[in-house]
């Protein structure tokens, strides 16, 4: 990263990036791995049956914690102990994957354009 080479300073930058996401990843693994004995967070995030619910519970932790990649590093941690489906965990995402919720969550007014471009990403997320 401290070469006077552009293309080697992009590369390292490129790699530091990963890594920090890497560790990040891992850290929010180890975060959530005492979840996995708590039987009401297993039973919210794998009894549902219904695709629209699963959407929801998407949306909700996504608002909760501000980041979808965070609500899918959990889902991802959580599913190597708990077992969690394909059916189930799809929904989930793809709740999650809903761009402009996290804008709606982290700021006090919410631009009319932002409510305007809901549909259309939950559209788009579903396709």
């Amino acid at each position: 990263m401290f070469s006077k080479n552009d293309k080697k300073k992009n590369i390292g930058t490129i790699l530091l990036g990963f890594s920090v996401l890497m560790f990040g990843m891992s850290t929010m693994s180890d975060a959530v791995s005492p979840l996995k004995d708590v039987e009401g967070f297993k039973r919210v995030l794998t009894s549902f049956s219904n695709p629209l619910l699963g959407f929801l519970v998407g949306i909700l932790f996504t608002m909760t914690i501000q980041s979808s990649a965070g609500t899918i590093g959990v889902l991802q941690a959580l599913s190597l102990s708990v077992k969690i489906k394909y059916d189930v965990a799809i929904p989930v995402v793809i709740g999650a994957e809903v761009v402009p919720v996290s804008q709606l969550s982290s700021h006090p007014s919410v631009p009319t354009r932002t409510v305007r471009e809901l549909p259309s990403c939950i559209c788009i997320s579903m396709s």
